[in-house]
């Protein structure tokens, strides 16, 4: 099994460039299919990942069941973000200093779908504008109004789509699957200073892995937040 993580909003050439330099020789395995910022790690170095995490944080923050947990909204969600305007930055400058796959690199700097779907979750996912309000149901797809915007889009689409947040799931809970949980802004932090302490402890073999899952939750609290997948 492949775990694999996505940050909520896409990263700019100066964040994939900065977790690609930080992340060490691991970054070789990231994803590169994903416009999002992706990591992966099979089941033995996420276990090595887990284990870190667990004996450096907080059991209050890792079994904290106290707030909904989000799932991540399917694409059909958001039809509306689909044309040449809503492509991701592509990274066109990476460092030919860092330990990135030269096949990753081509990838990244390809031409994307113009037909594809790249959905922005900070937006109204209705009419594409800055949003604040949200689904009461899934608290994750967001509006920029009730009316129309809301009740438009639940009738076309959300209404078969909307997947109820969790109201019992912890953060570790979420790391151990892979149905595609939130991991807010605060919580990848709290794992960023987990892993930054366990790569100082002798007592991890893995500490490839262990950097680059540090690098990647911080840059990932920058961008929102991440989908454990």
């Amino acid at each position: 099994m492949v775990f694999l993580i996505l940050s909520n909003r896409y990263p700019t050439d100066t964040h994939r460039q900065r977790y690609i330099n930080e992340a060490g020789r691991h970054a070789k395995q990231v994803s590169p299919f994903h416009k999002h910022l992706a990591a992966s790690a099979d089941d033995d170095q996420w276990r090595d990942v887990l284990n870190a995490i667990r004996d450096n944080t907080d059991a209050s923050i890792l079994d904290d069941t106290s707030k909904p947990r989000s799932l991540r909204p399917n694409d059909d969600n958001y039809e509306a973000f689909v044309g040449p305007q809503w492509i991701p930055q592509q990274s066109t400058n990476l460092d030919a200093s860092s330990s990135i796959h030269p096949a990753m690199a081509a990838l990244l700097q390809s031409d994307s779908d113009r037909h594809m779907v790249y959905p922005r979750y900070d937006r109204c996912a209705n009419c594409t504008q800055p949003a604040t309000l949200q689904c009461a149901k899934c608290k994750i797809v967001k509006y920029c109004c009730r009316d129309p915007c809301q009740a438009e889009h639940w009738k076309k689409v959300h209404k078969h789509s909307c997947c109820k947040a969790h109201a019992s799931r912890s953060l570790w809970q979420c790391l151990h699957g892979s149905d595609g949980f939130y991991v807010c802004e605060e919580e990848c932090l709290a794992l960023q200073a987990a892993l930054g302490r366990a790569f100082t402890n002798d007592s991890f073999q893995n500490k490839d892995v262990i950097q680059c899952f540090q690098a990647y939750f911080g840059t990932a609290a920058e961008l929102g937040g991440c989908f454990v997948l």
